[in-house]
């Protein structure tokens, strides 16, 4: 998007921080691991850094809300008000990291070379990525319904999203700071969950039975579409 221009951290309302699908994917992806030094880039309140601490990990966690950090370190986790595209303690103290993970940045960023660059700062030889951000096949996108803005959903748009990434667009972007991609995947697609969200988009205040038929005919039409879930996982290595 032109101009790239985002909200600052204090233009976010206060929101409960849930986990997703691609935390997931990557908490699968370390428990098989020996214990590793994770940097989660953009941590909220905390609640994957206590994931990853429950396996075993030695979690590092940054985020540009001073109020989430302030509730990360609350609950005895270590993290920081930090920006990795500007200098700052955690590349001054020459500490690296064996996996970094973002989930749902890349999309926010307004200078992602920047970022990617002090990233690779603080990435050990042989490092691990995991990136989450919104899927470009996502079933919301498949649709029209009234939360659609021209060909994406109103927040896919500054200033809260000014990139939309693709797996493809993923490879090049990281293989450019030395990264090498092993694995991308689309969440699932959950037919039933996707049609009952929908039609909830729908204006059927006081008629049940008309939501219940738009349920039935979204899920009739995602059983035969190529849409996924909401979210992108990717995997790369330095």
């Amino acid at each position: 998007m032109h101009p790239g221009r985002t909200w600052s951290a204090a233009h976010y309302p206060h929101e409960e921080h849930s986990l997703g699908w691609d935390h997931a994917e990557t908490l699968r992806a370390l428990e098989a691991l020996p214990p590793q030094t994770v940097l989660d880039i953009g941590c909220a309140t905390g609640q994957f850094l206590g994931d990853l601490a429950a396996q075993g990990h030695k979690a590092t966690g940054i985020d540009f809300s001073e109020e989430d950090v302030e509730a990360a370190r609350a609950q005895g986790y270590e993290a920081y008000v930090a920006d990795l595209s500007r200098d700052n303690a955690l590349v001054s103290q020459n500490r690296t990291f064996t996996v970094i993970t973002l989930f749902q940045v890349i999309e926010h960023l307004e200078q992602p070379d920047l970022v990617f660059e002090g990233i690779s700062r603080v990435a050990a030889p042989g490092a691990l990525l995991f990136i989450g951000c919104p899927s470009s096949r996502r079933y919301t996108r498949g649709f029209r319904h009234p939360e659609l803005v021209g060909a994406s959903d109103f927040w896919d748009s500054p200033p809260q999203h000014v990139f939309r990434w693709t797996p493809e667009a993923l490879t090049r972007f990281t293989a450019r700071h030395g990264w090498t991609m092993e694995r991308t995947a689309f969440e699932p697609l959950q037919p039933y969950h996707a049609a009952a969200h929908l039609a909830g988009l729908g204006a059927f205040t006081g008629r049940p039975w008309a939501r219940r038929a738009a349920t039935l005919g979204y899920f009739l039409r995602l059983k035969t579409s190529n849409l996924t879930g909401i979210r992108l996982f990717t995997a790369a290595r330095r």
